[in-house]
């Protein structure tokens, strides 16, 4: 299990567990995809022509040379392709396009990634491929990446795939992933689509390896084309989505945490949870002092009210459902000692420290003792200084839920809110975490009585040096 670690390097930013999954495991062939596309009941007939031709073509066992065009010459909007790199050129050709065209600024992108070597290919993963891709975010257009759902057996690379996505978030445009159960059909094994602009089908060859692919052009063809591609993200819930705003992050946070399910969260501090809503929402009130654009006190009473609904709904639960936190000792110890908030517990970006006071340190300290002796389902946990799994941000697992806070240790504006929503992630997670994380820590930083006594005696102790 140790490979989930390493999985979670870009998830969480460890980027010395990035190396250790080994990316020359990752076969992401990204697509493109389009926006609102009209919808159509028939394809094109210049585009069925080129479909027969280039079936009957495959059924016939014929291979052509890479590059060679077919000998009748399909339609001037159809160009047939044949050979892995050939595809890939033109998939990237395509992104490339997209930056280079000013008439294409608000264009969406659809690619669907369903082929039976999804995890394996490597020619759609070039670094070509990928910087095409990320500028085509850069410049404000939509992805929507459609993938095979992984067996049960392939959930380390299912953690790989989400480190690479990674670099495709903080961009312009939206980047969004979905799974779907298996391939689009016998024939066509995956789409790239620019809508408005064109469309690359690929065809299988022997297993379903990328053989053959058509381009089209034709607005008509490209709607065709679209309408099937649309299909895969309709009315389907994203794997993965980036949230912009913390507000829309803790209302993600609201919503996952009032559902069914243990929850396992590793954060550098203390879980929101477990601090009084009223001391909470006033660190967000000093917070907003340093921000050019603080909020309103309208926006604070909707913080708080939400801290509220999610400890509600942890009060709810904790009698029937586990709830394990893990923290590093060094946070707490700063915290009760100095008052100082982790990283992870104000808005980094603003480049301040804020300071809780005795009174609240007291108060949060004397919170958790009693929960901890109350509840036997909530349990909490510290990592000492050095160890492995030593959380420098935040993420968290519920039910089939995987939330997580990402920011750069060297640049302050580089924030990233993630919400992932994977039964096989998640599971794969709380195992890790069980396994490895809870296990890893020594018994009197977890067992609950031994907790409580070491909070009440540090917090007592620091009463009695002040006095």
């Amino acid at each position: 299990m140790s490979a989930f670690l390493r999985l979670l390097g870009l998830i969480l930013p460890f980027a010395s567990l990035v190396i250790a999954l080994g990316a020359s495991f990752l076969a992401i062939r990204m697509f493109v995809v389009a926006q609102e596309a009209r919808r159509m009941t028939t394809m094109n007939v210049a585009l069925l022509q080129s479909l027969r031709s280039v079936l009957h073509g495959l059924s016939a066992g014929q291979r052509a040379q890479p590059a060679q065009i077919q000998t009748a010459p399909p339609p001037a909007d159809v160009v047939v392709l044949r050979g892995a790199d050939n595809i890939s050129s033109a998939a990237i050709g395509l992104l490339n396009a997209l930056t280079d065209d000013p008439g294409l600024e608000s264009s969406g992108v659809l690619v669907t990634q369903l082929g039976a070597h999804v995890w394996d290919d490597v020619g759609w993963l070039s670094a070509d491929w990928r910087t095409a891709l990320a500028n085509a975010l850069q410049r404000g257009h939509a992805v929507s990446h459609v993938l095979r759902a992984p067996k049960t057996d392939e959930s380390d690379r299912l953690v790989m795939l989400i480190a690479q996505m990674l670099e495709l978030l903080g961009h312009r445009g939206q980047y969004q992933a979905f799974l779907v159960a298996g391939p689009a059909g016998p024939l066509v094994t995956d789409l790239v689509i620019i809508s408005d602009a064109a469309a690359l089908i690929c065809f299988p060859g022997e297993n379903r390896a990328l053989d053959v692919a058509l381009i089209v052009s034709n607005p008509d063809q490209v709607q065709a084309v679209t309408e099937i591609g649309v299909r895969f993200v309709q009315d389907r819930e994203p794997l993965l989505t980036q949230v912009r705003t913390d507000e829309d992050f803790n209302n993600e946070l609201t919503r996952v945490e009032g559902g069914a399910g243990p929850r396992y969260l590793v954060k550098a501090g203390l879980s929101v949870l477990q601090i009084p809503p009223e001391i909470r929402t006033d660190w967000k009130r000093r917070e907003q002092e340093f921000l050019k654009d603080p909020w309103t006190e309208e926006r604070l009473v909707a913080y708080h009210d939400r801290l509220r609904v999610r400890q509600a709904s942890f009060l709810e639960q904790v009698t029937t459902t586990p709830y394990f936190e893990v923290c590093s000792t060094e946070a707490l110890q700063e915290f009760i000692a100095n008052g100082l908030l982790p990283r992870d517990d104000v808005a980094a970006r603003i480049r301040a420290e804020l300071i809780a006071t005795e009174l609240e340190r007291r108060t949060v300290a004397e919170s958790i003792a009693e929960r901890l002796r109350k509840y036997r389902n909530y349990h909490l946990g510290l990592l000492e200084k050095g160890n492995e799994n030593d959380p420098r941000t935040f993420w968290e697992v519920k039910g089939s839920w995987v939330l997580a806070e990402i920011f750069s240790e060297n640049d302050s504006a580089d924030w990233r809110n993630l919400v992932i929503h994977s039964p096989l992630l998640a599971g794969a997670l709380e195992s890790y975490f069980l396994t490895e994380v809870w296990q890893g820590i020594p018994a009197k930083w977890r067992e609950n009585e031994s907790m409580a006594d070491w909070l009440l005696q540090t917090t007592k102790s620091r009463t009695e040096v002040l006095t």
